[in-house]
């Protein structure tokens, strides 16, 4: 039997480290774009420069509010898989592949949802913030380390 990868909390932090860095790439273009727009067209530059201060603002404030990445984990069966269609520029439809736990999905690539059935065990981490689904984890593939918040489905 394969040795199970151990979710723990350095892999909770991980992902916390990974949104910080989009937020701050997300915050870096939007300050590049104000400073560009205010010596390429200076009248409107300062409205926009104004417009995306105030986003910045905004998105920081919702950060510090919403604080450290909380989550809890609570082991459920698969109950539905679904494929959604979305159209490309081109008008080509894309597949997209999805996994239902309990009212919500979680994208998935193809390989997994093609590998899956209704009623296959996943830990499903769930954001304490907004109850929504964070990340999936197959439970043959992963072991929750001792310590993290685990809850019963009921």
């Amino acid at each position: 039997m394969e040795q199970k990868t151990v979710i723990s909390r350095e892999t909770i932090q991980g992902i916390e480290k990974s949104e910080k860095n989009g937020f701050i790439f997300v915050v870096c273009i939007l300050i590049f774009t104000a400073l560009l727009t205010l010596i390429l067209v200076p009248g409107l530059g300062i409205v926009l420069s104004v417009i995306v201060a105030v986003i910045i603002v905004l998105m920081a404030k919702h950060r510090k509010k919403k604080g450290a990445l909380q989550v809890y984990f609570i082991k459920r069966p698969v109950d539905e898989k679904f494929e959604h269609n979305s159209l490309s520029e081109d008008n080509e439809e894309i597949p997209y592949y999805y996994l239902g736990f309990g009212g919500q999905s979680k994208s998935v690539p193809k390989e997994v949802y093609d590998s899956k059935n209704v009623g296959d065990m996943f830990y499903v981490m769930y954001d304490a913030y907004n109850n929504r689904i964070r990340e999936i984890y197959d439970v043959d593939r992963y072991a929750l380390a001792a310590g993290l918040d685990v809850r019963v489905l009921q």
